[in-house]
């Protein structure tokens, strides 16, 4: 889930001007997605904040009133989710539950046959990184991708030194067979429940506010990228360019924990609208 969200703030301190919503029931803000090219994220929500900043973030000690949009939208996933599932729990089982034997004369199969799924589960692998997202961090379903590979690299590592001491091993790789099937399922188990619990508490923040997504993306890996982006305009700059009816202003990352962005007052003065 994602949440982009936009600021207005008041040029006067609030014992001048305050904005407050309509006290009528009116159409304050509104998403129209239906010129959208965003074919895999869904719309969700709109949530609009009336906050004022701290005062010790301004030099008069002001504050000031802001409107804060937050336009809340989720990834489509099933498609996606049920792709790698499949695939590589049957690459991984596959390997897993077929018994094979050790001697000299079945350990070049057994090995062609490792070799052959890793193979495999490498293109799947190339494929479905092209065709998810580009993020900066590992999600869930790259965590369990890779571990699936891992899984078929230790078995094709079990498989050469089983043969290599087949007179040594004689029960082993039967009890090794147990060890990886248990591997398999404890690995299966442990991402489904911890997909369900990301799951939720992705679905949660779509309802939070300011204050709770800081706290939600305090230890993640992404919150480095969070940055604010300021977009200033005076008539310094209006004066500087051609005399036209196209007026551009850029923006910046803000390089100072300040600003309507990152603190706010006592959230007694808060308002939400959902």
């Amino acid at each position: 889930c994602q949440d982009f969200t936009i600021y207005f703030k008041a040029e006067l301190a609030t014992s001048l001007m305050r904005l407050l919503p309509f006290p009528r029931a009116r159409v304050f803000c509104s998403l129209d997605p239906q010129f959208s090219v965003l074919s895999e994220w869904e719309l969700e929500k709109l949530l609009v904040e009336f906050k004022q900043t701290e005062k010790s973030h301004s030099r008069g000690e002001r504050t000031y009133s802001v409107i804060a949009v937050h336009i809340k939208a989720s990834r489509k996933w099933d498609t996606r989710v049920g792709d790698i599932l499949v695939t590589f729990c049957m690459f991984t089982m596959g390997l897993g539950t077929f018994a094979m034997g050790v001697s000299e004369q079945e350990l070049g199969n057994r090995l062609q046959f490792a070799v052959t799924l890793m193979l495999a589960d490498v293109a799947s692998l190339q494929l479905l990184v092209q065709q998810l997202p580009s993020i900066p961090y590992w999600s869930e379903m790259d965590f369990y991708m890779y571990s699936c590979f891992f899984y078929l690299f230790l078995i094709t590592c079990w498989s050469s030194i089983a043969g290599m001491f087949a007179s040594s091993f004689q029960n082993a790789d039967w009890y090794a067979r147990i060890f990886f099937l248990v591997l398999w399922f404890l690995t299966n188990v442990i991402f489904v429940v911890r997909a369900y619990i990301v799951y939720h508490q992705e679905r949660a923040s779509l309802d939070y506010t300011e204050a709770q997504l800081k706290r939600f993306y305090q230890s993640r890996r992404s919150v480095n990228d969070r940055t604010t982006i300021h977009c200033n305009f005076t008539l310094n700059d209006v004066e500087e360019q051609q005399e036209d009816d196209n007026l551009l202003f850029s923006g910046y990352k803000s390089t100072q924990r300040r600003g309507v962005s990152h603190e706010w007052g006592n959230p007694d003065n808060m308002l939400l609208f959902m």
